[in-house]
């Protein structure tokens, strides 16, 4: 996926992200995956807010990859699927979504 794609997802549905989303789940599994580094977590965790924080985790996604967005997505499978889903459809990716999520 080019840069422009995945970042026009990610500004497309930034309001839905961070309202939805809960950027301690998804930081420590892109840790895991070698996306997030230790300082990108520790510039997360600043934030005294879940929406600061998410706000911070999305800006450096912007700046991380097409990689790091499909690992993105693939963490909001685990337990954000209604926005995985979101992101999914919105995408160039061949994925059915439940029909409860369309």
């Amino acid at each position: 996926m080019e840069n422009i794609k995945y970042k026009n997802i990610l500004l497309k549905f930034y309001v839905l992200l961070l309202e939805k989303l809960d950027p301690n789940e998804v930081s420590a599994q892109l840790l895991t995956t070698g996306v997030l580094t230790p300082g990108d977590i520790e510039k997360v965790e600043e934030k005294p807010s879940q929406r600061g924080k998410s706000e911070v985790l999305l800006m450096i996604l912007a700046t991380k990859g097409p990689r790091a967005y499909e690992e993105f997505v693939k963490a909001l499978e685990n337990n954000h699927s209604f926005l995985a889903c979101q992101l999914l459809k919105e995408g160039a990716y061949s994925v059915k979504c439940s029909s409860i999520f369309l």
